[in-house]
């Protein structure tokens, strides 16, 4: 009996010790809980807020040198005198590469 009384009054010390934090948390849960919410949906998840910002970013860099590409081809579509040369040095060039090949078979 004298065993149960001693483990007895050292749970009771125990929890008085734990008292302070059961208040805090028992006064708090709701606090905790959309803290911790906030944290997992804006930071922490693999869909968060943070990784939706990013993507976006991304996407607008994207479409901004889609844009890019897609001006320079114009250019090129509206002056391709200036791209002759250009044209006849690749195809001498593909047509020297296929006469190369079409002699060694």
């Amino acid at each position: 009996m004298g065993n149960y009384a001693y483990l007895r009054s050292r749970i009771v010390e125990n929890m008085k010790s734990l008292n302070p934090v059961w208040k805090f948390l028992g006064h708090n849960k709701y606090w905790i809980v959309s803290f911790v919410a906030v944290l997992i949906i804006g930071f922490i998840d693999e869909n968060s807020v943070l990784k939706h910002v990013q993507n976006r970013l991304l996407v607008n860099e994207l479409n901004d040198l889609i844009e890019y590409y897609n001006q320079r081809l114009e250019d090129i579509a509206a002056a391709p005198e200036q791209f002759a040369d250009l044209v006849s040095m690749l195809q001498e060039l593909v047509n020297n590469i296929s006469n190369v090949a079409t002699k060694d078979d």
